[in-house]
């Protein structure tokens, strides 16, 4: 069966640790903090845990956002998740323990582990994460957080149905959500509570930073589930269209004109430099005019946000002249905008349709209501 069991527990099945052992290489400092959050929670199974994971600090304290990895830390990587996978121990499971499910949810997935009290501490029965759909990732932080609960239980159901049992979640609204007047939500998450409420309907919070389990598996970028990738930026000809573009020329010919800071930056690999803006503390690449759309695709085609949205998350990594207008433009003309949105409903004028004459002909149907009461109907 792929699995063994001793006095001590079930070592596990690979499909249970599967989550950790497809946990992607991070490529920043804020995910390898993510990553290593999720194996300080379990260093009590690794042997020579803090040894393993010592390259990872080093690149941790480099004060570098983009990671270099080296061979050492590659292998430290490789390793440490090797370890986890085969030393998670999956205790029996026990009648009468204490068991709960820690859930979170992120933009782009779900994840959960299934835990029981056994021998004074919380000890791991299974992980759970799931990459949203394209649809999900717009949902609302509560509908995120709430669909992570109704699909971990979904998932966990083998093991919690007839068990006593609670959820532990970092978003506080849900805590009160079975509260409330059904009639506060939308039929969606009336159906997500429902299945829950069949369960249990103890939902617990804790902080954040104390849910490092669940917030690391919600956030693997592995096997993702978009039809398409959105397009990626190649620095590299960036850096060369930078060279050609008049404007930046005439920027930095004549820096009084401006309130941009151009400073030509090395990135973390050492093989390439893009002049960016520092004005703002964070450099911010100099897109050239040739660039700027697939720039805007890049970024904006992940979720679709609106305009506002769009502005922030592209002004807060890149920099052009006119940036505002051109994203303002290029978000109002997104043809899948116009068919996933609707932001206002066109009036037709009344008129008189003939019926139709034979099979297969346009038919015209519209829903109106509700409509006054007249003489008591």
């Amino acid at each position: 069966l792929g699995h063994f069991v001793d006095s001590n527990g079930i070592h596990p099945l690979p499909v249970k640790v599967q989550a950790i052992v497809d946990f992607p290489q991070p490529t920043s400092r804020r995910q390898l903090r993510t990553f290593l959050g999720l194996i300080n929670f379990y260093h009590r199974f690794i042997p020579r845990c803090a040894e393993i994971v010592d390259p990872l600090n080093t690149l941790l304290s480099a004060g570098n956002e983009f990671i270099a990895w080296d061979d050492t830390a590659t292998q430290a990587f490789s390793a440490v998740k090797d370890a986890l996978a085969s030393a998670t121990l999956l205790a029996h499971p026990k009648p009468h323990a204490l068991t709960n499910v820690m859930t979170d949810a992120s933009n782009t997935a779900v994840g959960a582990v299934l835990q029981q009290y056994i021998d004074g501490q919380w000890q791991p029965m299974s992980f759970f994460s799931k990459k949203l759909q394209p649809a999900e990732t717009r949902y609302s932080t509560f509908d995120r957080e709430l669909l992570a609960i109704y699909l971990a239980i979904k998932h966990f159901r083998y093991f919690l149905e007839g068990r006593t049992f609670h959820v532990i979640t970092d978003h506080k609204p849900l805590v009160f959500a079975f509260q409330a007047r059904p009639d506060r939500y939308t039929p969606r998450q009336c159906r997500h509570l429902d299945y829950i409420a069949q369960f249990t309907t103890d939902l617990r919070h804790v902080r954040g930073i104390d849910n490092s389990v669940a917030d690391a598996l919600s956030r693997i970028e592995a096997n993702a589930l978009t039809q398409q990738s959105p397009p990626i930026v190649d620095f590299q000809i960036m850096a060369e269209a930078q060279r050609k573009d008049p404007e930046l020329q005439a920027l930095l010919a004549n820096t009084e004109s401006s309130s941009l800071r151009i400073t030509q930056i090395t990135l973390p690999t050492g093989e390439l430099s893009l002049f960016c803006d520092m004005s703002t503390g964070i450099p911010r690449p100099f897109v050239p005019a040739s660039l700027r759309k697939l720039v805007f695709t890049s970024l904006h085609s992940l979720s679709h946000p609106g305009i506002r949205a769009t502005r922030h998350l592209i002004t807060s990594r890149y920099v052009w002249p006119k940036i505002n207008r051109d994203v303002n433009h290029w978000t109002k003309s997104c043809t899948h905008c116009q068919r996933a949105k609707v932001t206002r409903h066109t009036n037709a004028p009344l008129t008189t349709f003939q019926p139709p004459d034979a099979r297969f002909d346009v038919v015209h149907i519209d829903l109106v209501g509700p409509l006054p009461p007249s003489h008591g109907y």
